[in-house]
């Protein structure tokens, strides 16, 4: 029976999201005794305006929520935590088509989908938790885990051509055997903030970039305030690849993520835009543990903390011979095993420095600054993703820093791109 506070606030919820009011509530429960037999049979009867509210339990159904119910919100009472659908057959668990910012999916964990068929690439799969074609909802606070594409890309979600939002989701132990092992962008615009990114995976089973977390291709994007933990890719960008693109990556945490070949934490190739109040720690990859950039142009590089990433090549920082990015006021420190590669080191200019940064505590996910750290405060400002001091004493830390990365060089990857 549903509480009627929780009620209240989800119809808030919706009311807040939607710019379409006075619609219908469709309550769902999973013995199928609501006002509709299925979620999916809620949104079918719906119109633009009304809320589809699912009661806890867990449902066996794969969704499509297509233009003629653009404006729908669909919503659980109690959270995603309670509210599970599961992939009844193959296929995307979750498909939009044809929607705006108006519809929004929030709540739910999505789980056992494989993916859709890819038109934009014909014998693969695209988007196995959701699938975003050529339109743009809302995704918020929802659990998308342990889906998986092959062959394809998009492992939790696939944006195509898409301005969605994806917001404050768990994004965790999704795979794809192409690119994007959590999200998957292509000639796009979303905005991805706040998210929980983590123990995804991409296996590239062609050459290029792979993107354990987030791969992106030929888009304008934004990635914000998102954790990346953890997350690897057979090619580059553990955490993130971003290919073409104009980006705006700031304010993320990449930490303990790993490639077997270029970009540990985040790999870009031929991008402009802004990198900056990143902090990269603990990565690992073939050319270069922390960032790696290629392609000729690169965004600018400011107040970033790069730390204790691990390569057999740049530990830090690693650009090719055509890449010069603008480095301001980044703490790149105690990479191996160098700071800096195949860019020139940028300590003491520009305000780059290269100082222990005193994290709280580094080796429980701690990365709040000590109050006496040098990355507060200062003329730049402040450095890193986190903004305020978190203890007034620091662990003092000893990087531990893995092999067994794959030996590549810079123009072995090159090479790739020119196939």
């Amino acid at each position: 029976m549903y509480g009627l506070k929780s009620v209240s606030i989800a119809l808030l919820v919706c009311s807040l999201l939607s710019t379409t009011s006075n619609g219908r509530t469709w309550y769902i429960k999973p013995d199928g005794t609501g006002d509709a037999a299925t979620i999916q049979a809620a949104i079918d009867a719906s119109a633009p305006g009304d809320t589809v509210l699912v009661a806890p339990g867990t449902y066996h159904e794969n969704l499509s929520i297509t233009g003629s119910h653009n404006g729908i919100c669909v919503l659980s009472n109690s959270g995603a935590a309670s509210t599970t659908i599961i992939a009844k057959e193959a296929g995307t668990v979750v498909d939009f088509a044809g929607v705006d910012t108006t519809t929004t999916l929030k709540g739910f964990t999505l789980t056992g989908g494989t993916g859709a068929p890819n038109p934009e690439h014909p014998g693969t799969f695209h988007g196995g938790g959701v699938r975003i074609f050529y339109c743009s909802p809302r995704i918020i606070e929802n659990h998308i885990i342990n889906n998986s594409v092959e062959p394809g890309r998009g492992g939790g979600i696939q944006c195509f051509g898409s301005s969605a939002i994806i917001e404050d989701n768990v994004i965790s132990g999704n795979s794809a055997s192409f690119h994007g092992g959590g999200i998957h962008v292509e000639h796009g615009s979303p905005r991805i903030d706040g998210n929980t990114i983590s123990n995804n995976q991409a296996w590239a089973n062609n050459p290029g970039p792979s993107g354990g977390g987030i791969s992106a291709y030929f888009s304008t994007i934004v990635i914000s305030n998102n954790s990346f933990k953890g997350n690897k890719a057979k090619e580059n960008g553990g955490a993130v690849v971003v290919d073409q693109c104009s980006v705006q990556i700031t304010r993320n945490i990449v930490t303990a993520n790993q490639s077997g070949s270029s970009g540990g934490g985040v790999f870009l190739f031929g991008c402009t835009g802004e990198l900056s109040n990143n902090t990269v720690v603990l990565n690992r990859g073939g050319s270069s543990g922390g960032f790696a950039f290629l392609g000729g142009v690169a965004p600018s590089v400011q107040n970033n903390i790069v730390v204790c990433n691990s390569t057999r090549m740049a530990g830090g920082i690693g650009c090719d011979e055509t890449t010069s990015p603008d480095f301001i006021c980044n703490d790149v420190w105690n990479n191996s095993p160098s700071n800096y590669g195949g860019c020139a080191d940028q300590t003491g200019q520009n305000g780059n420095i290269s100082a222990d940064p005193l994290f709280c505590h580094l080796y429980a996910d701690d990365f709040s600054p000590a109050a006496i750290s040098p990355v507060l405060g200062g003329t730049c400002g402040t450095i890193g993703a986190v903004g305020e001091a978190g203890c007034s004493s620091a662990d003092s830390p000893t990087c531990e820093f893995p092999i067994g990365t794959k030996t590549q060089t810079w123009g072995g990857l090159k090479g790739i791109y020119k196939k």
